[in-house]
């Protein structure tokens, strides 16, 4: 035998390890784990934190409640995509509120979308700003409510509150930025 030849089998000869190994991730390569893998990331990818989903169902739900704790007994007609009517036992309108029909229409803040739900007495002034479901860690969101961030646009109407500066809050600068700009995005 040659040298070359003899070196051209030492280099086609693997020991049995590495031989060990390939035949190990030959396994892995296989269709069906990958397929797994692709279909639970794809169903991570349509939850928020905890497994919450952030469909515009759950935030039309969400919107309701919220409705309901600023005009306790009254009846939410949602009209258009992220808008909606509030009104009395009566059929008289008492507001309207809009909001973010899906999170990937809000603003992002650390972790994700910041979606908003923006309600409105009968008058056109801003009553109530509340987050929907998003995937913000908690703290930083009871920051901003105990920041008593969210009042900073009650009692101004659309055209005012569009313009009004509000200032992040502090330890959880990026949801509040997030939130901001979803409210903005909300009043124009």
């Amino acid at each position: 035998m040659s040298e070359q030849q003899s070196r051209c089998k030492a280099v086609v000869r693997r020991p049995a390890v590495v031989r060990r190994n390939l035949r190990k991730n030959r396994r892995i390569s296989r269709p069906i784990p990958w397929l797994l893998a692709v279909m639970v990331c794809g169903l991570l990818t349509n939850t928020g934190c905890g497994g919450k989903p952030e469909s515009a169902s759950e935030f039309r739900m969400e919107v309701r409640k919220i409705c309901e704790r600023s005009f306790p007994e009254c009846r939410v007609e949602f009209r258009s995509e992220g808008n909606a009517e509030i009104y009395d036992n009566n059929d008289a309108p008492v507001g309207t509120v809009r909001f973010n029909e899906t999170a990937q229409e809000a603003a992002r803040g650390f972790r994700g979308p910041v979606p908003v739900c923006v309600i409105f007495n009968a008058s056109g002034e801003i009553v109530h700003i509340e987050a929907l479901p998003n995937r913000e860690d908690t703290p930083y969101m009871a920051k901003l409510d105990e920041a008593g961030f969210w009042e900073n646009w009650n009692g101004f109407r659309r055209r005012e509150a569009s313009e009004t500066v509000v200032d992040a809050v502090t330890g959880a600068t990026y949801s509040s930025r997030g939130a901001i700009q979803s409210v903005q995005q909300l009043l124009k």
